[in-house]
């Protein structure tokens, strides 16, 4: 645990000289980007990094890592992969810590993105950290779509979304998640607005339940 966050920062610090050269990117901002670990594999989405012009450019950042002797920590020699990020659209999600609204006890979750999924569409995570679940929403026209041949037989024309499915059975705020519901978000305010469009495994051509997530801090009280 000792090691772990000075191991990140030097790790920004190998992505920064991987993409870019030393003249062009001079600090990164580690803290402003989203960190998500699973197993021995950490992802970090939209991490800033500062040119010498104070100019920012975001970069999306995988890796892993293995045990060494007591605390130490060490990177997979060749697991450290960097690619830019997708450019957010004016008035877009916003990754970062989410609860959902009038759950009791607390539900957070965790929007990841964008990064380019399926199709090289640009995709969003939505992923549990009291409940296992996980969510990838697809963004873009119908046409196309990972999931085209759903959204059409339910008769959906219902543009501005990014639609997905849900990994799992979940529980939210007293309404249940069925694995592979069809289910979509888009931006509410400050916050995100997750709809369901899917009851018993049948989906709806309009939205049938929604679910308010608004943005929290480190206690999401």
């Amino acid at each position: 645990m000792h090691t772990f966050r000075p191991l990140l920062a030097a790790l920004a610090l190998t992505a920064l000289a991987a993409l870019t050269t030393p003249a062009a990117a001079t600090d990164f901002r580690l803290d402003n980007a989203v960190v998500v670990g699973s197993g021995d594999e950490i992802a970090i989405t939209r991490l800033p990094l500062v040119t010498a012009g104070g100019a920012i450019v975001y970069v999306d950042v995988t890796l892993a890592l293995t045990a060494g002797s007591g605390t130490t920590l060490s990177l997979v020699p060749g697991s450290l992969k960097t690619t830019r990020s997708v450019t957010l659209d004016a008035g877009a999600l916003t990754p970062g810590r989410y609860r959902v609204h009038g759950a009791s006890p607390v539900l957070v979750m965790r929007l990841i993105g964008p990064t380019l999924g399926a199709g090289n569409r640009p995709m969003w995570s939505l992923i549990g950290e009291s409940v296992g679940q996980q969510m990838n929403f697809y963004a873009g026209n119908f046409a196309g779509h990972p999931l085209q041949a759903r959204l059409q037989k339910a008769g959906i024309t219902w543009a501005g979304q990014a639609f997905g499915s849900t990994s799992r059975n979940t529980s939210f705020d007293g309404w249940y998640f069925d694995e592979r519901q069809l289910v979509a978000i888009q931006p509410l305010g400050r916050g995100v607005a997750l709809t369901s469009w899917s009851y018993k495994g049948v989906d709806s051509k309009a939205p049938l339940r929604t679910v308010t997530l608004l943005p929290c801090d480190a206690v999401c009280k």
